[in-house]
């Protein structure tokens, strides 16, 4: 890589400062995404549900996403990207209060999902 001008010289440097902190963010994200596998027992116990239950609610994220992609990029393409982060930060904060008040399992995960708290890939 060669240096970069004069002009911006003070820059370059955070860039790699930038890709060391997204590449440690990434190798703790990896790891709390693999170790599902050895959580699943716990969660299974402590929120009084089934495999198949928590499988789904762990999986949920990404399917959220996937699914959310095409909508968004159509109200992109339609809309302000300011109004379209709006609404998607009113969504994330209305899901976060129906999460505290929430007693059934499948309804605190499909809102964490919305919420995009769960989403350990990015």
């Amino acid at each position: 890589m060669k240096p970069p001008t004069e002009g911006n010289i003070l820059n370059w440097r955070w860039g790699y400062a930038i890709v060391f902190c997204k590449f440690t963010l990434l190798v703790f994200d990896g790891g709390i995404a693999k170790s599902f596998g050895v959580l699943l027992h716990e969660m299974v116990v402590r929120l009084n549900s089934s495999y198949a239950i928590v499988g789904f609610i762990c999986s949920l994220p990404s399917t959220l996403t996937y699914l959310a992609g095409p909508l968004v990029s159509l109200l992109l393409e339609r809309m302000n990207d300011r109004l379209v982060a709006g609404g998607g930060a009113i969504l994330s904060a209305t899901c976060l209060l129906i999460c505290a008040f929430s007693t059934n399992v499948v309804l605190l995960g499909v809102c964490l999902a919305l919420t995009g708290k769960g989403d350990y890939r990015r």
